[in-house]
């Protein structure tokens, strides 16, 4: 797999390593949130490659 540029691991990094280029990690805007949907997903195998 590779990247496709979709900017969701952008934004559920819960440390700020991860931004937009040409933004700073200030600038950006962190949705929380989200994280607990990835995590859940995950939990429930909803991604596994087959």
């Amino acid at each position: 797999m590779s990247c496709t540029d979709c900017g969701k691991c952008v934004q559920v990094c819960p440390t700020g390593a991860l931004h937009d280029k040409g933004t700073s990690v200030a600038e950006m805007e962190k949705h929380r949130g989200f994280l607990g949907w990835i995590l859940d997903g995950r939990n429930k195998n909803q991604w596994e490659r087959k």
